[in-house]
Formats: C-alpha cells, structure tokens, sequence
C-alpha cells in the first residue's frame, strides 16, 4: 500500500513540472510608431481566451502565457491592432488609425460617426489657423466650409467679423449664429460689438493654437438641440484635451510685420491749389487756395498718408504641455499676441491661460474641468459714421497745403480756431463739412477696452 501512495505522487510530481515547464512569463514595451513614446493603457491579452493586461504608463506590460506557441494580440482605440508570438520579450510598435479623427465629428450633444450625421453639417480642424498671422479665428474662417460667409467691415485689430451662415435669415433681428464653446453656450449678442466704436470682439479671447476643431451646424435640425438661438446656424468650438501618454511640449510662434499694399493717388500741394482755385474761378469765385510757408523758406507739401499709415509688428507665441494616463488627463498652454494695426493708435495684446482636465473615477463617473483666462487689451479708433470716426475718409479729405501740427496751438497739432475743424492754413476758407485734423483725432480720440476674462 505505501509502494502504490509513493507511486502515485511521484507521478503527479512528474505531471505538474511538465505543466510549470510549459507556462513563461512575457514582457515587452508598447511604443506608437510615428513618435516612438510609451503608451499607456493598451490591452495585451492572449489570443483565443479572456487572459490579459494593460500596459503601465511606461508602455511596459508582464503576462503570463501557457506555452510558447501562444499568440499576443494588442489592441486600443485608434490604433491598428497587432498580433506577436508570445517568445521572452516581445516589443511593439502600434501604428495610429489614419482615418479614426475624419469618422468621428462632433454634434452638439455627443460624438457619431460621419456617415451617421443626417443634418447638413461641416468639420474644420484648429490647425488650419496656426500658419498664418491673424489676431482671431474667426478672421480666417472664409472659405473654410461651405455655406459660411464671413465679411472682415474694417482692418481694424479687433473688429469682429460678420459672419452668416446660409445667407441672412432675419431682417430685423440678428443674424449671427449661436457660439458654442467646449459645450458652453455664447449668445451672438455676446461675439460682437455692433455700436460706433472699435468692436470689442470676444471671439480673440480664445488663443488659435488651443483650438482642437470646428463643427459648424448649418440647417435647421440644430434648433433640436439648442432652441430658437440656433437658428442663424451654430458654430461649436472645441479646445484641445489631454492624452494619454507621456507628456509632450509644444511651442508655436512667429513674428511677422504688415504694411497696406497701395496708397491712395491723391494730389500734391501744388496740383490741390490748382484744381481748388479753378473749380472757384469756374463758379464765379476769386481763388482762395494757398501755399502755407513752411521751414527754411519753403511751403507745405503734407503727405497725410505717410502719418496714417505705418508698418506694423506682429508677434505670436504659445507654450502648451499634455499628458496623462487612461484614467487622468491634463492640457495646459499659455499664449501672448502683440499686434500693431497699419493704422496709428490701433493695437491688439492678449495673454491667455488654458487649463482642461478629465478624469475618470470609474467605469461610470467621469468628471472634468474645463477653464481659461484671458487678459486682452485692444486699442483703436472710432469706427461710427460721423466724422470723427472715419479715418480713411478722413485722410483722403486732408488738405496737402496744410501742415499737421502747429506748436502754438494748445494741443499742438494745427486746428481751426472754433475746434471744429482742420486749420485752414493760407487757405482763405475752412475745409468742407467741419473735417477735422485725422492725426489728432486717431492720435487722441480712441477706444481702450477694458482687459475680458
């Protein structure tokens, strides 16, 4: 009896070193090929069963597979999934879906698939608006999307543009449509300033570079979501989130300067006073048109155009940092704009501040944060219809037998003695329609809005 005990568990020894000689552990690291960093979160399991892992946030994985002959297959959202014979170490570089971003759009209540989307809708990615130098997105949304129409009123920093969906779907009320920010709905009255002076724009306050895309909602099945305020169309803007992985720096800038392409032909002093005084003569007038003297013996010959118009610097520089885990997220970027307008006295700086954090605590809570600041200082001129406000206009009035600035006067620049308008100089008569002096009034009329947040 003890002969057959001792027999049997020899041979059950024998049997279960036989299966421990057969089970091996694999390790290896997950990499993405375009880039070469670690991923985290990718599942590892063992082809034909339910046994499996993740990588850590290193890339790295450990399991356990029944024998040599065992297949791994590796697989996670965006990525082509791989498959690798389970033999000591195992490395893998998994190659990102090309076409995972161009299925997926955005509509105002969640993410569908393209093809899914029945309603007349168009998807615009934040990158085609980091290679070129404007101080706001909505600047260089034309000729984005079809049915989109959006009209620059001046090239003033900081003018909001006009943009219409589809043509103008109201005739007394506004025609903007509805902003929607990372979900967070911007009433049109809030994305422009339609009064008389140098239109505080909203819209600049969001940096370019923290734009991950644009879904712009064009037909009327987007008033299901968001009500009558949709329906002008909506524009849904969503700002870039963290990944998972290892976290990554990224710096855009650029300086650039900006002059107007051509100038206005305008008559010299010379051809003016020739031209005025006929036109009087040829009414049955006597001249009144004049040469003014000017230094060292000489008379006024003002270029107004060369006081107006200057060339401008532009500079534009964001950081930005994301990261995380499958579990935690995080996006932070700091940006700073300073544009010079080609006009004097119209400028645009911004300092914006990004943070965006998602976070899932289990399989059914997620929570997320979703903030930014910015401080935006833009100067400009009035941009009203009355005289004071037109600064082209303007300019092209200005006399060039005139100077622009007359030291005995208190402001220093040469106007008329009632205030109204222009000195008239040598000139017997004041210019026509009260124009005033365009220097002083760009130089010392103008707009400084307060800094948005």
């Amino acid at each position: 009896m003890k002969q057959k005990l001792l027999k049997f568990f020899l041979i059950l020894f024998t049997l279960s070193g036989a299966v421990s000689a057969q089970t091996r552990t694999v390790t290896g690291v997950v990499t993405g090929k375009d880039d070469g960093q670690p991923l985290a979160g990718i599942s590892v399991t063992i082809k034909g069963t339910r046994t499996g892992t993740q990588t850590s946030a290193n890339g790295r994985f450990s399991i356990v597979v029944p024998s040599s002959n065992s297949t791994l297959v590796f697989s996670f959202i965006g990525f082509n999934t791989q498959e690798a014979l389970a033999r000591g170490v195992v490395n893998i570089s998994l190659e990102p879906k090309q076409n995972i971003l161009n299925e997926v759009v955005v509509v105002g209540y969640g993410t569908q698939l393209k093809k899914d989307v029945t309603g007349s809708q168009s998807s615009v990615k934040g990158s085609d608006f980091t290679d070129r130098a404007i101080p706001s997105f909505d600047k260089d949304l034309a000729g984005k999307a079809t049915g989109v129409q959006v009209t620059n009123p001046s090239g003033l920093l900081g003018q909001p543009a006009q943009i219409r969906i589809r043509g103008t779907n109201s005739i007394t009320n506004g025609a903007s449509p509805l902003f929607v920010i990372d979900g967070v709905p911007v009433p049109p009255s809030n994305t422009g300033d339609v009064g008389g002076f140098t239109g505080s724009n909203p819209l600049a306050d969001i940096n370019p570079n923290d734009i991950e895309s644009f879904e712009i909602l064009k037909d009327g099945a987007s008033t299901a979501i968001y009500g009558s305020r949709a329906s002008n169309g909506v524009i849904l803007i969503n700002t870039k989130r963290g990944r998972a992985g290892k976290t990554t720096f990224n710096y855009d800038g650029y300086y650039a300067t900006a002059k107007v392409s051509k100038e206005f032909n305008l008559l010299n002093a010379d051809q003016f006073i020739t031209i005025a005084n006929e036109r009087l003569v040829n009414a049955g007038n006597t001249p009144q048109a004049f040469p003014t003297p000017g230094g060292n013996g000489g008379f006024v010959n003002t270029n107004w155009q060369n006081y107006i118009f200057k060339t401008a610097s532009q500079q534009n520089h964001n950081v930005s940092a994301s990261g995380g885990t499958e579990t935690g997220k995080y996006f932070f970027s700091l940006g700073y704009s300073d544009q010079k307008g080609i006009i004097i006295a119209n400028s645009l700086k911004r300092i914006s501040l990004r943070a965006n954090f998602d976070q899932r605590v289990n399989k059914l809570i997620s929570v997320g944060l979703t903030s930014g600041f910015t401080y935006q200082d833009n100067q400009g001129p009035a941009i009203g219809g009355n005289s004071l406000s037109g600064d082209i206009y303007g300019t092209i009035r200005m006399l060039p037998n005139v100077s622009i600035f007359n030291p005995a006067d208190p402001t220093g620049y040469n106007i008329s003695t009632d205030r109204r308008s222009l000195g008239p100089g040598s000139n017997l008569i004041n210019i026509s329609d009260n124009t005033p002096n365009q220097v002083f009034v760009l130089e010392q009329i103008k707009i400084d809005h307060n800094p948005t947040a």
